[in-house]
């Protein structure tokens, strides 16, 4: 909530990952592409849409 509504500073940035109003580094697994590939493919598994290239 507080991303959403605050004007703060801190709370105006993009792209990052927060906890508790405190940004933090995301797990090391977001940067690996395998590991993203493996979640496509389940999505696709799960509910049968295929995401677009």
């Amino acid at each position: 909530m507080w991303l959403t509504v605050s004007d703060e500073p801190a709370a105006t940035v993009s792209g990052g990952y927060f906890y508790h109003m405190e940004p933090r580094e995301p797990h090391s697994a977001v940067y690996d592409v395998a590991v993203q590939d493996r979640l496509i493919e389940a999505c696709k598994r799960f509910s049968g849409i295929r995401l677009p290239d």
